[in-house]
């Protein structure tokens, strides 16, 4: 998007724009203090309740416990903050394992990796408490927000573990790039959010041009903070822990078929929103094509045409709309395209969804956007779409894969531990076990 366009679409964002309401013009939509908290309160208990084994349990989560906790319990907190691993530094998750190293008592350790997962997850819907933007300041467009994230089908890969923290916090940022500047006690925590989020993965890096794009068209003193702390944050990220190590692992692959990608796109960005696990036959069908060198063409058509409708709602609707749909169909493609799965891989219909949720995320939020801001053809097509979605997340609220829903509870494993200190402990899922060291563990 160029400049002049970029502002062409920012000059729409007046009166008319749906962005701040006219004064004296407050609606009996508008939610309350109260029922913000209340909306909270309901997307709260609904992280917390999707996959109860883990609070009831303790759990950590793959590498937390074998890669993280484990580097936490043979170095000093601030080395192990600073720990890069898999070719970047994700800050949630060193900072999560060294709490639990190093304040928390062994019995209790997940939970507080398990504790930070779910301050970064609330972030999203804490931004949305707090904006005073006219298209989010409804009753039933803030709800459905808070629902839809909480409900998104077979997401359990990301959910309460501070690995995945990154996928929360690129979605923040993307909701704050949509987002009117606000009063400066919420400017200060998304500035925050904006610094941390390229500290703790890469996905949140590909949001800078949208940023600066916006701070160019706006010429705003509050967008150019915003830019310089997402900018600021990734340059810290690439030049310091990316670059090195792809200086000394060049083999990592950043590419990928364009058929397989809009094969891919289609199964995580259209497939699995509307059908969740209805949908795994013909993903399969799919998958098997394309790796027989005979690719099914509906999902080049059909992942082409949404893509076209994706960029001419962007082009036309108001400026909310533009800064949701263009980031979450360009943070879908580029995550796809950088994943470290093989990428065939990600031809399984649940498979690699952490490189799905920010974007789609976005996208819909971007109909709840139009149910408030579009025509009234518009705001009917996307009222019964986003209704569909939420239909389809509740209905498969509680449906997630053995491997993400059970594991060993951790408090009984340390018993266990204490008194033979040869046995494993961890293991969500059964192949991340690992041992504990007694002469480390605080």
């Amino acid at each position: 998007m160029s400049p002049s366009a970029a502002a062409a679409i920012t000059k729409k964002t007046g009166a008319q724009s749906g962005v701040k309401p006219p004064k004296g013009s407050a609606s009996p939509g508008v939610p309350k203090i109260w029922e913000r908290w209340l909306y909270f309160s309901l997307y709260a208990t609904l992280v917390l309740c999707r996959i109860p084994k883990i609070i009831t349990c303790g759990r950590f989560w793959a590498e937390e416990g074998k890669v993280f906790f484990s580097t936490a319990c043979h170095h000093e907190w601030y080395q192990s903050l600073i720990l890069p691993y898999g070719g970047y530094l994700n800050l949630p998750a060193n900072l999560g394992a060294d709490i639990a190293c190093h304040l928390t008592p062994l019995q209790f350790a997940p939970y507080a990796t398990i504790a930070i997962a779910f301050l970064f997850q609330a972030l999203p819907a804490v931004l949305i408490a707090t904006s005073k933007d006219h298209w989010l300041n409804n009753r039933l467009i803030m709800a459905a927000a808070m629902i839809a994230f909480t409900t998104a089908p077979m997401t359990d890969e990301v959910w309460l573990n501070t690995l995945q923290s990154q996928v929360f916090l690129t979605l923040s940022c993307g909701l704050i790039l949509a987002m009117s500047t606000s009063d400066k006690s919420v400017e200060w925590l998304r500035r925050a959010a904006l610094l941390v989020a390229p500290l703790s993965g890469c996905t949140s890096v590909m949001l800078v041009p949208f940023f600066v794009m916006r701070a160019f068209a706006e010429r705003s003193k509050q967008r150019v903070i915003q830019a310089g702390c997402i900018l600021a944050g990734s340059i810290l990220q690439v030049m310091f822990f990316v670059l090195p190590y792809l200086r000394s692992e060049p083999s990592r692959f950043a590419g990928i078929d364009p058929w397989l990608l809009l094969t891919v796109f289609f199964n995580k960005n259209i497939l699995l929103p509307l059908a969740a696990n209805d949908g795994a036959v013909y993903s399969e069908i799919l998958r098997r094509s394309f790796l027989a060198h005979a690719p099914d063409i509906v999902p080049l058509i059909a992942s082409t045409l949404y893509l076209i409708t994706l960029c001419v709602m962007a082009s036309r609707c108001k400026a909310p709309v533009a800064w949701l749909v263009l980031p979450g169909a360009a943070l879908a493609l580029m995550s796809y395209t950088c994943s470290l799965n093989p990428k065939t891989d990600l031809l399984y219909l649940f498979d690699g969804i952490r490189y799905a949720y920010a974007g789609q995320m976005l996208i819909t939020v971007a109909y709840l956007a139009l149910v408030k801001l579009g025509s009234l053809r518009t705001k009917l097509i996307c009222a019964v779409l986003s209704g569909w979605l939420l239909f389809v997340g509740i209905c498969h609220y509680r449906h997630a894969d053995p491997a993400f829903k059970y594991g060993p509870s951790w408090p009984a494993q340390i018993e266990a531990w204490r008194k033979d200190h040869s046995k494993i402990v961890g293991g969500w899922p059964a192949n991340w076990s690992f041992n504990l060291d007694p002469s480390r563990v605080h």
